[in-house]
């Protein structure tokens, strides 16, 4: 048996920590350089630093042309058509946390949208945790 806390319990706070570390590196980031090119260059060191995760864990490569491409799809989705505008935005002048907000209504719509646009149902659990991320993100906005 082992003692202190799993590397699995983690994930989840390294995650936001660095998630929400974007919008840091953004405002910062935009000062110095124009906001893309600052985004090509932290994607390429994250490149960097998880390919040496992924060697040194053994993580498993796409087994086909197809998983690779759909990994490939999802990730340019995600971070060219979702971080590549809000940066851009940020090097605009929007401020990052009025940014921020906006972006946390993403996830929240998604989910709102699912059951009329992909026919799926969700759990009152779901539903609870829509209202309460609704909630967080109208508080944030007022504070």
């Amino acid at each position: 048996m082992s003692s202190g806390v799993s590397f699995g319990r983690l994930v989840p706070v390294v995650f936001i920590l660095l998630w929400s570390s974007g919008w840091v590196a953004a405002e910062f980031g935009t000062m110095v350089s124009p906001p893309l090119i600052f985004l090509v260059i932290r994607f390429g060191v994250a490149i960097l630093f998880f390919a040496a995760i992924g060697v040194l864990s053994g993580a498993r490569l796409p087994r086909s042309r197809r998983e690779l491409g759909r990994i490939l799809v999802s990730g340019v989705l995600l971070h060219g058509g979702y971080l590549g505008p809000v940066w851009w935005a940020i090097g605009q002048g929007v401020p990052a946390g009025i940014s921020g907000i906006i972006a946390g209504l993403q996830p929240l719509l998604t989910a709102l949208l699912a059951p009329y646009v992909l026919d799926e149902r969700l759990s009152r659990l779901q539903k609870l945790g829509l209202v309460l991320g609704f909630l967080g993100v109208a508080l944030a906005g007022v504070a």
